[in-house]
């Protein structure tokens, strides 16, 4: 009879692992045995379309609950199987020290330009890309994954096979960012037009910029947030690791002075533009939880030295690397006015400028009392700044990128980005 009561035990159990091992593969889709599913190392590669634990969203400050666009309940009642809150591995997750590149998503579509810069990545030593997502004219970089942007002609195919790229990404051992633009667009004024901010005459605020015009964004307005959550979402779900926001911020323009907010910011009681800016970054935050990706923000190099300039445009340093993963100061040497720090020519000297920067970044975030402490990872020039004008820049090589980094080292950084929007990286190819 025990023999019996024995048999019956361990049959019982046989079946439930059985059946957790179908579970699984209904869920993935895939052949991994139960302890391939469940190892941590896999989680983080097979189930990275999936959200891995959809958490409860907090209303960031001031923001009503029903502003919280509805985020998956983890159950899709139009299937035979019920979807699988899946345990987010991210804790688990090894961290990666990334240094690297920006590749823009027209060169990242391109087979041939692609492979290239993956190759000349692990040759220098690098392990991180940044590619667009969404773009500075606002497009989202890749079709098929968000109806609503296909349905509204926002996506664009620059990258024709994103599944493929990710891949070849993941097969490197690549580290991969995904930028978006946040506040800055083009491509929305078709779609939306009541998300552009307005003056008090009525007009939209539109700027000049390289060539082209741009938009700017309502960052008050919370529908905004929504529709750059929604982009940011699908890159976290085709498997990039990190989603960096750019453009976080309120425009530089002048006219922003006469913008029709609804109210007034600098009036009692109101939001201010770093108040709004750090509560879009803890939606941000609380959006792409569940998805278990780093997140970043890009910040002006002026809002380290400048409390005003920080006011201006919304981004208070200390407060941003208290919310996000991580924050990336553009320290370019050639976007610093002549004389700060009393050097008479930034871009001359770029060692001198870094350095001095990260110094008064250093201490303001040892006087922090923010709860948390961002990484710290500069964008850096890896481009020649030849429109300042003879005798005020010097070209970008080998000795002015390796300037930069060793001006990190000596302020305990070891993570950094190189920034050529044309995608040359001259300087990183005869440095390094």
């Amino acid at each position: 009879m025990k023999k019996l009561r024995l048999f019956i035990m361990l049959l019982s159990i046989t079946l439930l692992a059985g059946c957790g091992h179908l579970y699984f593969n209904v869920i993935d889709g895939s052949s991994e045995s139960l302890t391939d599913v469940i190892d941590p190392s896999q989680r983080m590669v097979s189930s990275r379309s999936e959200p891995a634990f959809v958490a409860a969203v907090t209303p960031a400050s001031g923001q009503e609950a029903e502003d919280i666009p509805p985020e998956p309940t983890g159950i899709n009642y139009d299937r035979d199987v019920l979807e699988s809150p899946l345990i987010s591995f991210a804790a688990y997750k090894k961290p990666v020290e990334a240094r690297g590149l920006y590749l823009s998503s027209n060169a990242a579509g391109v087979s041939n330009t692609f492979i290239n810069r993956l190759d000349f990545i692990e040759q220098k030593g690098m392990n991180a890309i940044v590619i667009d997502v969404k773009d500075d004219l606002g497009n989202m970089t890749f079709k098929g994954k968000l109806q609503s942007a296909d349905e509204s002609g926002i996506s664009v195919a620059n990258i024709p096979d994103i599944d493929a790229l990710m891949a070849e990404l993941k097969a490197r051992d690549i580290y991969t960012i995904a930028r978006i633009v946040s506040f800055r667009d083009q491509a929305v004024a078709n779609v939306h037009p009541e998300f552009i901010l307005k003056l008090t005459d009525g007009t939209e605020l539109w700027t000049e910029e390289s060539g082209n015009t741009f938009c700017w964004l309502n960052p008050y307005n919370k529908d905004v947030w929504t529709y750059i959550l929604d982009i940011a979402v699908e890159a976290a779900k085709v498997g990039f690791d990190e989603i960096q926001f750019d453009y976080v911020r309120f425009s530089t323009s002048q006219r922003v002075k006469i913008a029709d907010f609804g109210f007034d910011p600098e009036s009692n009681g109101n939001p201010s533009f770093i108040e709004t800016i750090c509560d879009f970054g803890r939606y941000a935050m609380e959006r792409l939880k569940p998805y278990g990706v780093k997140v970043s923000a890009d910040v002006f190099a002026t809002v380290i030295i400048s409390d005003l300039d920080a006011s201006l445009i919304g981004q208070d340093f200390t407060q941003l690397a208290g919310i996000f993963d991580i924050v990336s100061p553009m320290v370019y040497p050639s976007h610093y006015g002549n004389g700060t720090f009393g050097i008479a020519n930034p871009d001359l000297n770029p060692y001198e400028t870094l350095n001095e920067t990260f110094k008064i970044m250093n201490q303001k975030l040892e006087n922090s009392d923010a709860p948390k402490k961002a990484v710290i990872r500069p964008w850096l020039q890896d481009f020649t700044a030849s429109w300042l004008g003879s005798g005020k820049y010097r070209n970008y090589g080998g000795d002015e990128i390796n300037a930069q980094i060793k001006a990190c080292a000596d302020n305990g950084m070891t993570e950094w980005l190189l920034w050529d929007s044309a995608n040359r990286y001259n300087g990183a190819a005869s440095g390094l």
